[in-house]
């Protein structure tokens, strides 16, 4: 083998175990697990392209209505018309939507819909009740909006300054937008940071510990609440350019950690006297399980709780209290892991 036919068949060989390039460079968009083929429809609407396949062909007609009924009440909200038609992807079942490869990447079994922001695709299931789809479809939308309202003609497709947002500010504006100021999940974690004496400034929701779906749905409900649903368009628009603080003190004529205290007031003159009147639900009653350990749990009035159970009995699911006290009061206790404490 002369020298060049060395070289040649060692250049091969080193080609041959180098690694080779990652799949999702290879097979970019087809790396999912694809079950069947979809036979996808268009359904035309004023504003919209629905595209399904046959035998989601009336939840796709619904699903048709109902985000036209979005569009006119977002187009209204946030003072915007969409550039273009929107394309509304509908798939009948969750496991059919997880197979989509319109979205780079593995869909969990929680994610309810996504919107990407290359095209302004919507994606989505047609799954549950018809309730649920109709919030996916308000929320998704909304995201379509964000990202149309925060791009230019002039800037690279995909280029929203809706990306540079923090997840609060965007997934909340779209679950306030879509479910309203009320949902009873936010009002839980609401009064659960109430109990705990934990509730978060405005600056603290970047932080993972705080949910950004429901903390910040309360944030814009608050928002929308004192000074109107108009500045939610305005504080949009602005903040990718200029940054939150300075898009709030603009807009809304006040710092952010001024804000934040009337935020945390509010949400203390709502909380505050329902957690108060946890109390009262003890009268006539024949025993006590404690599951949380909520400050206003762990230093309870005991004699008054003994005045308004009908028989004074505590199973304690947090062993939070003292035997000796207990006794003191009168109490049967049944704590976890250490020994009751019976009737003298």
């Amino acid at each position: 083998m002369g020298y060049i036919q060395r070289r040649a068949a060692m250049l091969l060989f080193c080609m041959a175990i180098l690694p080779g390039a990652p799949a999702a460079a290879q097979y970019f968009g087809q790396n999912k697990v694809q079950y069947r083929s979809f036979d996808f429809q268009v359904l035309k609407t004023e504003h919209f392209d629905v595209y399904f396949y046959t035998r989601e062909q009336q939840g796709a007609e619904l699903a048709a209505r109902m985000a036209e009924r979005w569009y006119s009440r977002l187009r209204q909200l946030l003072g915007h018309e969409l550039r273009g038609r929107q394309p509304l992807i509908l798939y009948a079942s969750h496991v059919d939507f997880e197979q989509t490869n319109v979205i780079n990447g593995v869909l969990s079994e929680g994610t309810g819909g996504v919107t990407e922001s290359l095209q302004r695709r919507i994606v989505l299931p047609l799954a549950g009740p018809l309730a649920e789809s109709d919030h996916v479809i308000g929320h998704e939308l909304t995201h379509a909006f964000q990202f149309d309202m925060t791009s230019f003609a002039e800037t690279q497709p995909g280029v929203a300054g809706a990306n540079r947002l923090p997840l609060w500010f965007i997934e909340g504006m779209a679950e306030y937008l879509s479910i309203g100021a009320r949902d009873p999940n936010t009002t839980m974690w609401l009064r659960d940071a109430v109990a705990r004496e934990h509730l978060p400034t405005i600056k603290d929701l970047d932080k993972p510990e705080y949910f950004p779906y429901r903390w910040g749905q309360a944030f814009w409900a608050y928002v929308a609440g004192r000074f109107g649903d108009n500045v939610i368009a305005q504080l949009l628009t602005i903040a990718p350019a200029i940054g939150i603080d300075q898009a709030i003190e603009q807009v809304l004529g006040v710092n952010t950690d001024q804000l934040s205290k009337d935020w945390q007031a509010a949400i203390l003159a709502v909380s505050a006297p329902v957690l108060t009147a946890v109390g009262r639900e003890l009268e006539g009653t024949d025993a006590l399980l404690v599951v949380t350990d909520w400050n206003e749990f762990r230093r309870p009035d005991f004699k008054r709780m003994r005045e308004l159970m009908r028989t004074p009995i505590i199973f304690d699911g947090r062993n939070l209290y003292e035997h000796d006290v207990l006794r003191e009061h009168g109490f049967r206790y049944y704590p976890i892991g250490r020994a009751p404490l019976e009737a003298r």
